[in-house]
C-alpha cells in the first residue's frame, strides 16, 4: 500500500491518535495534547482540519493535505512549498500563520491558531459596516503579500504546481468564453441588449485581460482562506500550491463571499469603487490605471460566470449581485460599456 493510500484511508480516530502521539515531539518544550477538536464549517465539520489544545494552554491547527504524499520528492511537494512560502512571508511581516511542524507521511502541517472566523463568515453573518472594515484590512494585506511574492527570488518556478505556469493559466483563461452559455447570459443582460454583441465584447475583454502580466502567488484564493483574529485582523491561509495568476483575479475572489453550504447564504462582493481605488493605489507592480482596469475587468468576468451559475440553479440574483454586474469600478470605457448592458433589476 502506498503512503498516499495509507494516509488518505486513515480513520478519524487513527488520525487523531497519530496527532496526539507525534505532536509533543515536534513542538518546543514538548507539550502534551489535552484535546483534539473538530473545526466547524457551514457544511459541517472539516474532515481534514483539527484544533488541538495543548498542556501549555495554547491551541494549534493540524491540517492534512491528502495528496501531499503524491508530491513527495518533487520540487513542488506540498508540505515543502507551504513551509518555504510561510517562512518567507513571515520574515517579511505578512499576515500568515506560522508553520510550526510537519508530519510527512500523513501530509500534515501544524499551524499557529490565528482564529476561528473566516472572511466569508463575517460577510454572511455580521453587519455590513464590519464587512467593509474587513475588506479594507484584507485588500491592504493582500497588496503587501503580493508585492513580497513579486519581489522575492526564493520561490522559483520549479516549486509551482503542475499546470500553474504562466502559459497554462493564460490558456485556460482565454478559454472562458466557451463556458459562457448564451441562453443563460440572456437572463443577465438588459431586454434591449443584443446578447451576441455582449458575448463578443466579453470575449474581447477576456482577451485583453489575458495580455496583462501574471505574477507568482497562491492558487487557492477565496474568502474562506482568510481567517480573522480576535483583533479583527486578517490572516491568509493555503500556501502549499503556488503558481502564476493575475493579482486582480486573486483580489476579486478573496473579497467575494460565496456563502456556499450556508442556509440562506448568497454571493456578495466586498469590492466597491472605494476598495477598487485603494487596491489600484497599493498595486506597486502596476500603474493605477492599469490596475483599475484589470481589477474591474476580472470583477465583471467573475460575476458574469457566477451570475449564470446562480440563475441556472434556479435562484434569483440579489441586489448586491446585480450591482456587481452593473457598477463600474474604474474609468475604463470598455468595461463601463459592457456593464451598461446588464440588467439592474429583474
Amino acid at each position: 500500500m502506498s503512503a498516499a493510500t495509507s494516509s488518505s484511508d486513515l480513520s478519524p480516530t487513527a488520525y487523531e491518535a497519530r496527532l496526539a502521539h507525534d505532536l509533543p515531539g515536534l513542538l518546543p518544550n514538548h507539550p502534551s495534547v489535552v484535546r483534539i477538536l473538530p473545526i466547524s464549517t457551514p457544511g459541517g465539520f472539516h474532515p481534514n482540519v483539527r484544533r488541538i489544545a495543548l498542556s501549555t494552554g495554547e491551541t494549534v491547527i493540524a491540517k492534512r493535505h491528502l495528496f501531499a504524499p503524491l508530491t513527495a520528492g518533487q520540487s513542488y511537494h506540498l508540505l515543502s512549498v507551504e513551509q518555504a512560502a510561510s517562512d518567507l512571508l513571515l520574515r517579511e511581516a505578512c499576515p500568515v500563520p506560522n508553520l510550526l511542524a510537519t508530519i510527512g507521511d500523513l501530509g500534515v502541517v501544524i499551524l499557529s491558531d490565528v482564529g476561528s472566523e473566516t472572511l466569508d463568515d463575517v460577510v454572511q453573518t455580521r453587519p455590513i459596516a464590519e464587512s467593509s472594515r474587513m475588506a479594507v484590512a484584507a485588500v491592504d494585506a493582500f497588496a503587501r503579500i503580493q508585492e513580497v511574492l513579486i519581489q522575492q527570488d526564493q520561490l522559483t518556478d520549479e516549486m509551482f504546481a503542475p499546470g500553474c505556469d504562466a502559459d497554462s493559466v493564460r490558456d485556460r483563461f482565454t478559454g472562458l468564453p466557451d463556458a459562457i452559455d448564451i441562453d443563460a447570459l440572456k437572463f443577465l443582460v438588459a431586454p434591449n441588449a443584443e446578447v451576441d454583441r455582449v458575448m463578443d465584447q466579453l470575449r474581447r475583454l477576456i482577451s485583453s485581460l489575458a495580455k496583462q502580466p501574471v505574477y507568482p502567488g497562491p492558487t487557492d484564493y477565496n474568502a474562506r482562506n482568510i481567517v480573522i483574529d480576535d483583533a479583527r485582523s486578517p490572516h491568509f491561509l493555503e500556501w502549499s500550491k503556488l503558481g502564476y495568476d493575475w493579482p486582480e483575479r486573486r483580489a476579486i475572489q478573496y473579497l467575494t463571499s460565496l456563502g456556499a453550504s450556508r442556509p440562506g447564504g448568497r454571493p456578495r462582493s466586498l469590492v466597491d469603487t472605494w476598495i477598487a481605488d485603494r487596491y489600484s493605489s497599493a498595486a506597486s507592480w502596476s500603474t493605477p490605471a492599469v490596475a483599475a482596469f484589470t481589477l474591474d475587468g476580472h470583477h465583471l468576468v467573475f460575476h458574469v460566470l457566477l451570475g449564470m451559475r446562480w440563475m441556472m440553479g434556479g435562484e434569483r440574483l440579489s441586489g448586491s449581485m446585480r450591482a456587481a454586474l452593473t457598477t463600474p469600478l474604474s474609468p475604463s470605457p470598455v468595461v463601463r460599456g459592457i456593464r451598461k448592458q446588464f440588467r439592474e433589476v429583474i
